[in-house]
């Protein structure tokens, strides 16, 4: 099978990005993978080319695929127009409407959380982020004053819940560690800050809870390490509507990048045997 997958950006560490990423070193490994972005450069540019998985622009010669694998609004249209295949697209967010929603026309839906099968009125397979359990192990630690992690970049989406953990910083609660975009302008005492890195498994040992929005990949990333994540609920403004604490999961193997890389397989074989007939 020759699968496309096309989205906007692909370079950042992002979670559209890491998507592609997981799936494409999962699925390389028995079919032909293309990745086509409009801009490939970056951190994941270069893992990407240790795969073996080539990397071509939106406007690069087409050649003969099976499928089209889409993300955000912009390019799932883009690829119904210049596809004559099934496309499949994945909506990574329900807060977003402006990246992210439903493109009429596609073969097929994923949703990558539930809140995201229930925004929309389609009908859409939910299959969860994949991630390599080689990366993220167990790991125990106890400091006196609790570490939380928070990865992910300073923006309007995630400002209030930084400034809550921030305030908590203050009080002397918990030390915070912040990779991302933005965060090294937020440095102080008890806050270490970082710019966006590949190897976030290494800071996850440090660490007694991870932070983030709604089911973000870095609180997933925290739970198959054995940490609990402190998960803010938010609205498309960033607004804080609700936050909780969740220990990990008893079964992780839904976020096995192999578990979900042989489910979105049988959506691709679905397409392709409805679109032959």
């Amino acid at each position: 099978m020759k699968i496309l997958f096309t989205l906007l950006n692909y370079g950042s560490l992002t979670g559209s990005e890491m998507y592609v990423y997981e799936l494409a070193k999962e699925l390389s490994k028995n079919h032909t993978v293309i990745i086509q972005s409009q801009i490939t450069k970056g951190i994941l540019y270069e893992k990407t080319l240790d795969l073996g998985v080539p990397m071509v622009g939106w406007w690069s010669k087409r050649t003969k695929i099976d499928v089209v694998h889409a993300s955000q609004i912009q390019t799932t249209v883009f690829s119904l127009a210049n596809y004559n295949v099934p496309v499949v697209q994945t909506i990574h967010s329900e807060i977003l409407p402006q990246f992210e929603a439903p493109v009429e026309g596609c073969s097929a839906y994923i949703s990558i959380r539930p809140e995201i099968q229930q925004a929309f009125a389609i009908d859409s397979k939910l299959i969860y982020n994949p991630f390599d359990f080689s990366r993220f192990k167990p790991s125990r630690v106890e400091n006196v004053v609790p570490i939380v992690l928070f990865v992910g970049p300073v923006d309007y989406l995630r400002s209030q819940a930084i400034a809550d953990l921030i305030a908590q910083v203050r009080r002397n609660e918990i030390r915070l560690i912040g990779i991302g975009r933005g965060w090294t302008k937020l440095e102080q005492d008890n806050v270490i800050t970082r710019e966006p890195l590949f190897e976030v498994e290494e800071w996850i040992k440090l660490c007694d809870y991870t932070a983030g929005i709604k089911l973000g990949r870095s609180t997933i990333e925290g739970w198959l390490c054995g940490k609990p994540a402190i998960i803010y609920d938010v609205d498309s403004q960033g607004k804080v509507v609700n936050k909780s604490v969740q220990n990990p999961p008893k079964d992780l193997s839904k976020f096995d990048s192999r578990v979900v890389a042989s489910q979105i397989e049988e959506i691709y074989d679905r397409v392709i045997y409805s679109n032959a007939r």
